[in-house]
């Protein structure tokens, strides 16, 4: 399936996950799509919740903290201090 745009309009897709705050990259395009989140939220807390999630259910601060320290843990990922 292919949307058409006009060549005037942008889609409008977030400089940062709206869920977790980190910057959202090329590949959380199709994530941010599906779920409205990037591709780590969408795999951390939307895959195992998505009934909750599709009914307006969020994870709490302490578990987007969590998830963001073990992403600390992975090479070349930066994280904003809203959460540090």
């Amino acid at each position: 399936m292919s949307i058409c745009l006009n060549k005037n309009e942008v889609p409008m897709i977030p400089d940062a996950c709206p869920v977790c705050k980190v910057l959202l990259r090329s590949l959380d395009k199709l994530a941010f799509e599906y779920c409205g989140a990037c591709a780590d939220c969408a795999q951390s807390f939307v895959d195992v919740n998505k009934g909750a999630w599709d009914s307006g259910w969020r994870p709490s601060k302490g578990e987007i903290v969590a998830r963001l320290q073990k992403r600390k843990e992975e090479p070349f990922f930066y994280v904003n201090d809203e959460y540090i």
